[in-house]
Protein backbone atom coordinates (compact mmCIF):
# COMPACT_ATOMS: atom_id res chain seq x y z
CA UNK A 1 0.00 0.00 0.00
CA UNK A 2 1.07 3.48 -1.03
CA UNK A 3 1.87 5.46 2.16
CA UNK A 4 2.32 9.40 1.99
CA UNK A 5 4.70 11.33 4.25
CA UNK A 6 2.81 13.12 6.86
CA UNK A 7 5.24 15.70 6.88
CA UNK A 8 4.03 19.30 6.45
CA UNK A 9 0.38 18.30 6.21
CA UNK A 10 -1.60 20.85 7.68
CA UNK A 11 -3.73 18.95 10.39
CA UNK A 12 -6.80 20.08 12.89
CA UNK A 13 -7.25 18.07 16.29
CA UNK A 14 -10.28 18.32 17.75
CA UNK A 15 -10.05 17.37 21.62
CA UNK A 16 -6.59 17.54 21.60
CA UNK A 17 -6.40 19.41 25.38
CA UNK A 18 -5.74 15.49 26.87
CA UNK A 19 -6.01 12.10 26.14
CA UNK A 20 -6.20 10.61 22.82
CA UNK A 21 -6.30 13.85 21.27
CA UNK A 22 -3.15 15.08 22.51
CA UNK A 23 -1.48 12.07 21.89
CA UNK A 24 -2.51 12.41 18.11
CA UNK A 25 -0.99 15.74 17.86
CA UNK A 26 2.37 14.74 19.78
CA UNK A 27 2.77 12.18 17.51
CA UNK A 28 2.00 13.94 13.79
CA UNK A 29 4.09 17.01 15.40
CA UNK A 30 7.03 14.50 15.33
CA UNK A 31 6.27 13.36 12.30
CA UNK A 32 6.76 16.81 10.87
CA UNK A 33 2.73 17.68 10.03
CA UNK A 34 1.58 21.76 10.42
CA UNK A 35 -1.22 21.52 13.70
CA UNK A 36 -4.45 22.88 14.43
CA UNK A 37 -5.32 22.03 17.77
CA UNK A 38 -8.85 22.90 19.37
CA UNK A 39 -10.79 21.79 22.68
CA UNK A 40 -12.81 23.33 25.46
CA UNK A 41 -9.88 24.25 27.98
CA UNK A 42 -7.23 26.52 26.46
CA UNK A 43 -4.99 26.23 29.39
CA UNK A 44 -4.41 22.82 28.56
CA UNK A 45 -4.62 23.40 24.93
CA UNK A 46 -1.68 25.75 24.75
CA UNK A 47 0.28 23.65 26.86
CA UNK A 48 -0.40 20.89 24.25
CA UNK A 49 0.63 23.37 21.56
CA UNK A 50 4.06 24.25 23.55
CA UNK A 51 4.89 20.47 23.84
CA UNK A 52 4.34 19.85 19.84
CA UNK A 53 6.23 22.94 19.65
CA UNK A 54 8.99 21.17 21.21
CA UNK A 55 8.52 18.14 19.46
CA UNK A 56 8.85 19.18 15.67
CA UNK A 57 5.90 21.37 14.82
CA UNK A 58 7.03 25.14 15.71
CA UNK A 59 3.88 26.98 14.67
CA UNK A 60 1.16 24.60 16.60
CA UNK A 61 -1.63 26.86 16.74
CA UNK A 62 -4.08 26.44 19.57
CA UNK A 63 -7.58 27.54 18.83
CA UNK A 64 -10.21 27.18 21.90
CA UNK A 65 -13.20 25.66 20.52
CA UNK A 66 -16.74 24.19 22.01
CA UNK A 67 -17.68 21.49 18.98
CA UNK A 68 -21.15 21.56 19.64
CA UNK A 69 -20.79 25.44 18.42
CA UNK A 70 -20.70 25.51 14.72
CA UNK A 71 -19.45 28.75 14.62
CA UNK A 72 -16.86 28.04 16.88
CA UNK A 73 -16.10 24.85 14.88
CA UNK A 74 -16.19 27.29 11.41
CA UNK A 75 -13.39 29.84 13.58
CA UNK A 76 -11.15 26.62 13.67
CA UNK A 77 -11.14 26.50 10.54
CA UNK A 78 -10.61 29.80 9.36
CA UNK A 79 -7.72 29.82 11.63
CA UNK A 80 -6.11 26.86 10.07
CA UNK A 81 -6.90 28.47 6.69
CA UNK A 82 -5.52 31.85 7.39
CA UNK A 83 -2.70 30.57 8.88
CA UNK A 84 -1.45 27.89 6.73
CA UNK A 85 -3.75 28.44 3.58
CA UNK A 86 -5.24 24.90 3.51
CA UNK A 87 -6.62 22.03 5.47
CA UNK A 88 -5.43 18.26 4.37
CA UNK A 89 -6.80 16.63 7.37
CA UNK A 90 -9.51 17.09 9.84
CA UNK A 91 -9.65 14.92 13.02
CA UNK A 92 -12.85 14.40 14.53
CA UNK A 93 -11.83 13.51 17.68
CA UNK A 94 -13.17 15.62 20.90
CA UNK A 95 -16.56 13.46 22.38
CA UNK A 96 -17.66 13.00 25.37
CA UNK A 97 -19.19 9.33 27.59
CA UNK A 98 -21.95 8.57 29.97
CA UNK A 99 -23.04 5.46 31.37
CA UNK A 100 -26.50 4.83 33.03
CA UNK A 101 -29.77 2.47 32.60
CA UNK A 102 -31.53 4.01 30.16
CA UNK A 103 -34.66 4.85 32.43
CA UNK A 104 -32.29 6.66 34.34
CA UNK A 105 -29.93 9.00 31.51
CA UNK A 106 -31.71 12.57 31.42
CA UNK A 107 -33.52 14.39 28.17
CA UNK A 108 -30.15 16.74 28.73
CA UNK A 109 -27.45 13.54 28.84
CA UNK A 110 -28.91 12.21 26.00
CA UNK A 111 -28.90 15.19 23.58
CA UNK A 112 -25.72 16.63 25.01
CA UNK A 113 -23.76 13.20 23.89
CA UNK A 114 -25.48 13.28 20.05
CA UNK A 115 -24.37 17.26 20.16
CA UNK A 116 -20.34 16.32 21.14
CA UNK A 117 -20.00 12.89 19.23
CA UNK A 118 -22.46 13.03 16.29
CA UNK A 119 -22.88 16.92 15.45
CA UNK A 120 -19.52 17.86 16.65
CA UNK A 121 -17.93 15.74 13.60
CA UNK A 122 -20.72 16.83 11.09
CA UNK A 123 -19.65 20.06 11.88
CA UNK A 124 -15.51 19.62 11.81
CA UNK A 125 -17.10 17.75 8.50
CA UNK A 126 -18.99 20.84 7.25
CA UNK A 127 -15.90 23.10 8.07
CA UNK A 128 -13.27 21.26 6.19
CA UNK A 129 -15.31 20.10 3.15
CA UNK A 130 -15.27 23.07 1.12
CA UNK A 131 -11.33 23.35 1.16
CA UNK A 132 -10.77 19.85 0.66
CA UNK A 133 -13.40 19.55 -2.46
CA UNK A 134 -11.97 22.91 -4.12
CA UNK A 135 -8.68 21.33 -4.12
CA UNK A 136 -9.68 17.54 -4.62
CA UNK A 137 -7.72 16.30 -1.54
CA UNK A 138 -7.91 15.74 1.80
CA UNK A 139 -9.05 13.30 4.52
CA UNK A 140 -11.61 13.47 7.56
CA UNK A 141 -10.91 10.95 10.42
CA UNK A 142 -13.34 10.19 13.12
CA UNK A 143 -12.33 8.66 16.21
CA UNK A 144 -15.62 6.69 16.59
CA UNK A 145 -15.53 3.65 18.82
CA UNK A 146 -16.15 -0.39 18.99
CA UNK A 147 -19.70 0.58 20.40
CA UNK A 148 -20.49 2.33 16.89
CA UNK A 149 -21.12 -1.74 16.20
CA UNK A 150 -21.14 -3.57 19.04
CA UNK A 151 -23.85 -1.47 21.18
CA UNK A 152 -22.78 -1.51 25.05
CA UNK A 153 -25.00 -1.83 28.15
CA UNK A 154 -25.80 1.33 30.02
CA UNK A 155 -24.34 3.16 27.63
CA UNK A 156 -27.19 3.39 25.10
CA UNK A 157 -26.58 7.58 24.29
CA UNK A 158 -22.82 6.49 24.01
CA UNK A 159 -23.48 3.50 21.82
CA UNK A 160 -26.32 5.53 19.40
CA UNK A 161 -23.87 8.74 19.17
CA UNK A 162 -21.19 6.61 18.03
CA UNK A 163 -22.96 4.75 15.73
CA UNK A 164 -24.83 7.69 13.96
CA UNK A 165 -20.76 9.08 13.70
CA UNK A 166 -19.21 6.05 12.16
CA UNK A 167 -23.10 6.01 9.79
CA UNK A 168 -22.37 9.54 8.71
CA UNK A 169 -18.67 9.02 8.05
CA UNK A 170 -19.66 5.96 6.00
CA UNK A 171 -22.75 8.29 3.73
CA UNK A 172 -19.84 11.03 3.45
CA UNK A 173 -17.26 8.21 2.13
CA UNK A 174 -19.24 7.00 -0.23
CA UNK A 175 -20.62 10.15 -1.33
CA UNK A 176 -16.93 11.32 -1.82
CA UNK A 177 -15.90 8.47 -3.48
CA UNK A 178 -13.79 10.03 -6.66
CA UNK A 179 -13.50 13.37 -5.18
CA UNK A 180 -10.08 12.94 -4.21
CA UNK A 181 -11.45 13.34 -0.76
CA UNK A 182 -10.94 10.25 1.95
CA UNK A 183 -13.09 9.58 5.53
CA UNK A 184 -11.60 7.05 7.85
CA UNK A 185 -12.75 5.81 11.06
CA UNK A 186 -10.93 4.70 14.14
CA UNK A 187 -12.64 2.15 16.49
CA UNK A 188 -11.04 2.27 19.68
CA UNK A 189 -12.35 0.38 22.55
CA UNK A 190 -11.72 1.64 26.29
CA UNK A 191 -9.00 3.85 26.44
CA UNK A 192 -7.09 4.61 29.03
CA UNK A 193 -7.49 8.52 29.03
CA UNK A 194 -8.56 11.37 31.67
CA UNK A 195 -11.98 10.95 29.55
CA UNK A 196 -12.81 7.79 30.06
CA UNK A 197 -12.61 8.38 33.62
CA UNK A 198 -14.03 11.69 33.97
CA UNK A 199 -17.03 10.05 32.22
CA UNK A 200 -20.26 10.55 33.90
CA UNK A 201 -21.66 7.41 35.65
CA UNK A 202 -25.29 6.80 37.33
CA UNK A 203 -25.79 3.36 39.81
CA UNK A 204 -22.15 2.41 39.92
CA UNK A 205 -18.48 3.37 40.18
CA UNK A 206 -16.34 3.45 37.50
CA UNK A 207 -13.11 2.57 39.15
CA UNK A 208 -9.80 3.27 38.21
CA UNK A 209 -8.26 0.03 38.41
CA UNK A 210 -9.51 -1.42 35.48
CA UNK A 211 -7.05 0.75 33.43
CA UNK A 212 -4.36 -1.95 33.14
CA UNK A 213 -7.43 -3.64 31.06
CA UNK A 214 -7.24 -0.20 28.54
CA UNK A 215 -6.13 0.49 25.80
CA UNK A 216 -3.38 3.14 25.31
CA UNK A 217 -3.60 6.40 23.86
CA UNK A 218 -1.19 6.57 21.61
CA UNK A 219 -2.00 2.94 20.08
CA UNK A 220 -5.08 5.63 18.53
CA UNK A 221 -2.68 8.13 17.79
CA UNK A 222 -0.90 5.71 16.13
CA UNK A 223 -3.86 4.69 13.94
CA UNK A 224 -5.32 8.58 13.52
CA UNK A 225 -1.65 9.17 11.94
CA UNK A 226 -1.72 5.85 9.45
CA UNK A 227 -4.91 6.97 8.60
CA UNK A 228 -3.64 9.76 6.96
CA UNK A 229 -0.88 8.13 5.87
CA UNK A 230 -2.22 5.21 3.93
CA UNK A 231 -4.86 6.53 1.23
CA UNK A 232 -6.36 3.07 1.45
CA UNK A 233 -7.61 2.97 5.00
CA UNK A 234 -11.06 2.67 5.60
CA UNK A 235 -11.94 1.47 9.30
CA UNK A 236 -9.83 0.61 11.57
CA UNK A 237 -10.78 -1.48 14.77
CA UNK A 238 -7.77 -1.17 17.37
CA UNK A 239 -5.75 -4.27 18.81
CA UNK A 240 -7.12 -7.55 20.04
CA UNK A 241 -10.19 -6.11 22.45
CA UNK A 242 -11.85 -4.25 19.34
CA UNK A 243 -11.54 -7.37 16.77
CA UNK A 244 -12.82 -10.19 19.44
CA UNK A 245 -16.11 -7.34 20.31
CA UNK A 246 -16.73 -6.96 16.91
CA UNK A 247 -16.16 -10.94 15.98
CA UNK A 248 -18.59 -11.73 19.43
CA UNK A 249 -21.19 -9.04 17.76
CA UNK A 250 -21.36 -10.56 14.49
CA UNK A 251 -20.96 -14.29 15.66
CA UNK A 252 -22.12 -14.33 18.98
CA UNK A 253 -24.51 -11.50 19.26
CA UNK A 254 -27.26 -13.81 21.67
CA UNK A 255 -24.24 -14.23 23.91
CA UNK A 256 -23.26 -10.64 23.99
CA UNK A 257 -27.26 -10.38 24.77
CA UNK A 258 -26.85 -12.55 27.51
CA UNK A 259 -23.42 -10.95 29.11
CA UNK A 260 -25.44 -6.98 28.72
CA UNK A 261 -28.29 -8.59 30.38
CA UNK A 262 -26.06 -9.56 33.44
CA UNK A 263 -23.98 -6.20 33.77
CA UNK A 264 -27.35 -4.45 33.81
CA UNK A 265 -28.77 -6.42 37.01
CA UNK A 266 -25.91 -5.38 38.74
CA UNK A 267 -26.03 -1.65 38.02
CA UNK A 268 -28.67 0.35 40.91
CA UNK A 269 -31.61 1.57 39.09
CA UNK A 270 -32.55 5.44 39.83
CA UNK A 271 -28.82 5.97 40.91
CA UNK A 272 -28.03 9.09 41.65
CA UNK A 273 -24.27 10.21 39.10
CA UNK A 274 -21.48 8.66 40.88
CA UNK A 275 -18.99 9.61 39.29
CA UNK A 276 -16.28 11.75 40.85
CA UNK A 277 -15.95 14.56 38.34
CA UNK A 278 -17.33 14.36 34.94
CA UNK A 279 -16.99 16.48 31.74
CA UNK A 280 -20.38 16.03 30.33
CA UNK A 281 -21.58 19.64 30.26
CA UNK A 282 -18.13 21.62 31.19
CA UNK A 283 -14.76 20.90 30.78
CA UNK A 284 -13.07 19.23 34.25
CA UNK A 285 -10.72 20.62 36.44
CA UNK A 286 -8.92 17.15 36.24
CA UNK A 287 -7.36 14.97 33.55
CA UNK A 288 -4.21 17.16 32.54
CA UNK A 289 -2.29 14.71 30.11
CA UNK A 290 -2.13 11.72 28.00
CA UNK A 291 -3.12 9.26 30.55
CA UNK A 292 -5.80 8.97 32.93
CA UNK A 293 -4.03 6.62 35.34
CA UNK A 294 -0.20 5.76 35.38
CA UNK A 295 2.54 7.81 33.27
CA UNK A 296 1.56 10.78 31.98
CA UNK A 297 -1.30 11.23 33.79
CA UNK A 298 -2.28 13.53 36.86
CA UNK A 299 -0.03 11.77 38.99
CA UNK A 300 2.64 13.41 37.03
CA UNK A 301 3.17 17.02 36.51
CA UNK A 302 2.20 18.33 33.00
CA UNK A 303 4.66 19.65 30.39
CA UNK A 304 4.52 23.60 30.30
CA UNK A 305 1.24 23.73 32.22
CA UNK A 306 3.17 24.72 35.42
CA UNK A 307 3.87 28.12 32.34
CA UNK A 308 0.54 28.55 31.43
CA UNK A 309 -2.70 28.04 32.85
CA UNK A 310 -2.06 26.09 36.08
CA UNK A 311 -4.03 28.95 38.65
CA UNK A 312 -7.37 27.60 36.59
CA UNK A 313 -6.30 23.84 38.18
CA UNK A 314 -4.84 24.96 41.59
CA UNK A 315 -5.80 26.98 43.87
CA UNK A 316 -8.31 29.38 42.25
CA UNK A 317 -10.58 26.55 41.43
CA UNK A 318 -13.95 26.25 42.43
CA UNK A 319 -14.45 24.96 45.95
CA UNK A 320 -16.98 22.91 46.47
CA UNK A 321 -18.60 20.72 49.38
CA UNK A 322 -16.09 21.42 53.04
CA UNK A 323 -13.81 19.03 54.03
CA UNK A 324 -12.05 19.82 57.47
CA UNK A 325 -9.89 22.36 58.23
CA UNK A 326 -6.16 21.77 59.33
CA UNK A 327 -7.11 21.77 63.03
CA UNK A 328 -10.16 19.24 62.90
CA UNK A 329 -7.46 16.50 61.17
CA UNK A 330 -6.44 13.68 63.72
CA UNK A 331 -3.00 13.22 65.68
CA UNK A 332 -1.93 10.98 62.75
CA UNK A 333 -2.53 13.90 60.20
CA UNK A 334 -5.72 11.76 58.50
CA UNK A 335 -9.48 12.30 59.66
CA UNK A 336 -12.81 10.21 58.12
CA UNK A 337 -15.24 12.94 57.05
CA UNK A 338 -18.43 12.00 55.38
CA UNK A 339 -19.31 13.75 51.77
CA UNK A 340 -21.50 12.98 48.40
CA UNK A 341 -19.15 10.94 47.57
CA UNK A 342 -19.28 8.57 50.47
CA UNK A 343 -16.50 8.66 53.71
CA UNK A 344 -13.22 9.86 52.46
CA UNK A 345 -9.55 9.88 54.39
CA UNK A 346 -8.68 13.36 54.20
CA UNK A 347 -5.48 14.76 55.61
CA UNK A 348 -2.08 16.36 54.89
CA UNK A 349 1.13 14.63 52.86
CA UNK A 350 4.14 16.80 53.25
CA UNK A 351 2.05 19.72 53.87
CA UNK A 352 -0.24 18.88 50.91
CA UNK A 353 -4.04 18.24 51.38
CA UNK A 354 -5.48 14.69 49.96
CA UNK A 355 -8.56 12.98 49.86
CA UNK A 356 -8.81 9.44 49.14
CA UNK A 357 -11.12 6.53 50.10
CA UNK A 358 -11.45 5.54 53.26
CA UNK A 359 -11.82 2.16 53.48
CA UNK A 360 -8.31 -0.03 53.32
CA UNK A 361 -8.16 -3.02 50.57
CA UNK A 362 -8.70 -5.46 53.00
CA UNK A 363 -12.15 -3.39 53.92
CA UNK A 364 -11.54 -4.00 57.34
CA UNK A 365 -10.19 -0.43 58.69
CA UNK A 366 -10.89 3.19 58.13
CA UNK A 367 -7.62 5.21 57.18
CA UNK A 368 -8.62 8.26 58.19
CA UNK A 369 -8.08 6.14 61.79
CA UNK A 370 -4.26 5.50 60.63
CA UNK A 371 -1.54 7.73 60.29
CA UNK A 372 0.33 10.12 58.01
CA UNK A 373 3.93 9.06 57.79
CA UNK A 374 7.01 11.01 57.78
CA UNK A 375 7.78 9.76 54.23
CA UNK A 376 4.04 11.26 53.23
CA UNK A 377 2.50 7.71 52.90
CA UNK A 378 -0.85 6.62 54.51
CA UNK A 379 -0.80 4.07 57.03
CA UNK A 380 -3.49 1.58 57.49
CA UNK A 381 -4.40 1.06 61.27
CA UNK A 382 -5.20 -2.34 60.94
CA UNK A 383 -2.29 -4.61 59.66
CA UNK A 384 0.10 -1.10 59.30
CA UNK A 385 0.14 -1.48 54.82
CA UNK A 386 1.34 2.26 53.54
CA UNK A 387 -0.51 4.01 50.45
CA UNK A 388 0.52 6.48 48.59
CA UNK A 389 -2.15 9.17 48.62
CA UNK A 390 -1.04 10.85 45.16
CA UNK A 391 -1.33 7.29 43.36
CA UNK A 392 -3.35 5.81 45.38
CA UNK A 393 -0.95 2.75 45.06
CA UNK A 394 0.37 0.44 48.21
CA UNK A 395 3.67 0.91 49.07
CA UNK A 396 4.44 -1.73 51.20
CA UNK A 397 1.99 -4.65 52.82
CA UNK A 398 1.03 -5.74 56.04
CA UNK A 399 3.43 -5.20 58.82
CA UNK A 400 1.96 -6.41 61.83
CA UNK A 401 -1.43 -7.41 63.41
CA UNK A 402 -3.01 -10.64 62.74
CA UNK A 403 -0.37 -11.44 59.77
CA UNK A 404 2.56 -9.58 58.51
CA UNK A 405 5.59 -11.93 57.76
CA UNK A 406 7.63 -10.81 55.14
CA UNK A 407 7.09 -12.92 52.15
CA UNK A 408 3.34 -12.41 52.38
CA UNK A 409 3.79 -8.70 52.36
CA UNK A 410 5.54 -8.28 49.62
CA UNK A 411 2.48 -10.75 48.34
CA UNK A 412 0.16 -8.51 49.10
CA UNK A 413 1.86 -5.60 47.64
CA UNK A 414 2.53 -7.35 44.48
CA UNK A 415 -1.09 -8.10 44.14
CA UNK A 416 -2.43 -4.99 45.10
CA UNK A 417 -0.46 -3.12 42.68
CA UNK A 418 -1.11 -5.51 39.98
CA UNK A 419 -4.34 -5.80 39.74
CA UNK A 420 -3.67 -3.13 40.37
CA UNK A 421 -5.92 -2.24 43.72
CA UNK A 422 -5.59 1.45 44.28
CA UNK A 423 -7.29 3.80 46.15
CA UNK A 424 -9.50 6.20 44.48
CA UNK A 425 -7.95 9.34 44.73
CA UNK A 426 -10.28 12.82 44.82
CA UNK A 427 -9.62 16.65 43.48
CA UNK A 428 -9.17 18.84 46.27
CA UNK A 429 -8.54 22.68 47.01
CA UNK A 430 -7.14 24.24 50.01
CA UNK A 431 -8.07 27.83 51.11
CA UNK A 432 -6.93 29.54 54.27
CA UNK A 433 -6.49 26.36 55.88
CA UNK A 434 -9.85 24.63 54.88
CA UNK A 435 -9.65 21.39 52.64
CA UNK A 436 -12.40 21.27 50.22
CA UNK A 437 -13.69 18.99 47.37
CA UNK A 438 -13.33 21.05 44.11
CA UNK A 439 -16.60 22.30 42.85
CA UNK A 440 -16.93 19.62 39.96
CA UNK A 441 -16.42 16.97 42.20
CA UNK A 442 -19.11 17.68 44.73
CA UNK A 443 -21.01 20.46 45.94
CA UNK A 444 -23.27 20.64 49.27
CA UNK A 445 -23.07 21.00 52.73
CA UNK A 446 -20.10 20.55 54.92
CA UNK A 447 -18.90 16.93 55.43
CA UNK A 448 -19.33 15.49 59.34
CA UNK A 449 -15.45 14.98 60.41
CA UNK A 450 -14.67 12.16 62.29
CA UNK A 451 -17.97 10.03 61.03
CA UNK A 452 -18.29 7.05 58.93
CA UNK A 453 -16.09 4.30 60.43
CA UNK A 454 -16.52 1.32 59.08
CA UNK A 455 -14.90 -0.90 61.62
CA UNK A 456 -13.13 0.53 64.85
CA UNK A 457 -9.77 -0.54 64.35
CA UNK A 458 -7.63 -1.06 67.38
CA UNK A 459 -5.74 1.86 68.70
CA UNK A 460 -3.10 3.40 66.40
CA UNK A 461 0.25 2.70 68.40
Amino acid sequence: MVQESVRGKVVVVTGASSGNGKAAALLLAQKGARLVLAARRPELLEATAREARDRGAPDALAVPCDVTDREQVETVARAALSRFGRIDAWVNNAGVVGWSLFGDTTEEEFRRMLEVNLMGSAYGAWAALPDMRRRGSGVIVNVASVASLVALPLGSAYSASKAAQFALGDSLRRELKGSGVRVCQVLPTGVNTAGFFHQRTRGFRLSKRVAFLLQDPETVARAVARCIERPGTRNVPLGLQGKVALAAGALAPRLVDLFGGLLSRLVEKGGAVTSPADNLFSPSLTGHDIRGEGRRSDDDATPHLDVRGAPAYGEEAPLGQRLAARDELGPGGVTTVKTAKGTLAVGLSRGEPFAVSNACRHWLAALGCGRVLPDGSLQCPWHRARFDVKTGGMVSGPEGRVVGFRPYSKAVKAYANLTPLRLERYPVVERDGVIYLRADVAAGAPGEVGGGRRFPPPGVR
